[in-house]
């Protein structure tokens, strides 16, 4: 399984935690458990297109975070090409989950602010405080999708 968002910095790396169980889902992360997530506003921009191994959830599932950037359009494509299927986001038991509509402004305001240009001082604190404002949507998205009972096949 793949979360993925426009960076593989935020959105992306909060589901996946989440669903691999680094982070909690009865209460908010402190910004300190945030910070200590594999990859949490650090992956560099050279890695966007890649997959980020994030551990394995409860069915036995490897679980992935990724950034499409740029790419987004022609990594769809070459699903649709392999799958022949326009919507469909399943290619060979791998499901992806788009995590983007989950951030808020804080979250995309900072991953542009600390990612893109750099000031990570100004830019890390409003993705945290906004991925603590949105935190129970995540959970919301990541329970959605284990809610399909999705087992390793």
């Amino acid at each position: 399984m793949v979360y993925y968002c426009y960076g593989g910095a935020h959105s992306s790396v909060i589901a996946s935690s989440i669903h691999v169980g680094m982070l909690p889902i009865n209460r908010i992360p402190t910004a300190k458990e945030i910070l200590a997530i594999p990859y949490f506003d650090i992956t560099p921009n050279d890695k966007i297109g890649s997959l980020l191994y994030m551990g394995i959830d409860s069915w036995g599932n490897e679980i992935y975070c990724m950034g499409w950037g740029i790419y987004k359009n022609d990594i769809l494509s070459l699903i649709f090409l392999l799958t022949n299927e326009e919507d469909n986001f399943i290619f060979d038991h791998t499901i992806f989950v788009d995590a983007l509509p989950v951030a808020n402004q804080w979250i995309k305001l900072g991953g542009l602010l600390s990612r893109r240009l750099g000031l990570v001082k100004i830019g890390r604190p409003l993705v945290i405080k906004g991925v603590q404002r949105r935190y129970f949507h995540f959970i919301k998205l990541v329970e959605t999708v284990k809610a399909h009972n999705i087992r390793k096949q």
